[in-house]
């Protein structure tokens, strides 16, 4: 899973769901094209996209976090990931 973070400071400790400034159809880092947005929660939303550059062209799954701490909440998540992988 690739991961963006944007710059969406909360000082709620309990946001609703994260709202971010991306749209279907929105281009990132000039290689990701966003298709749909397929989940969102407290800390982040995730997007389908396709990723493309001159060799290939696959789909990914981009998630943009919403910032509320210090530390982002999906340093957290990465740890846990690696610990159960």
């Amino acid at each position: 899973m690739l991961i963006f973070t944007a710059n969406l400071i909360t000082a709620d400790f309990n946001p609703p769901a994260a709202t971010v400034p991306f749209k279907p159809g929105d281009i990132i880092k000039q290689r990701y094209a966003l298709v749909q947005q397929i989940g969102a929660g407290s800390y982040g939303a995730i997007f389908e996209a396709i990723y493309q550059n001159e060799i290939v062209c696959k789909h990914v799954a981009i998630k943009f976090e919403q910032i509320t701490f210090d530390k982002p909440v999906l340093c957290n998540e990465i740890i846990i990931l690696k610990a159960l992988d």
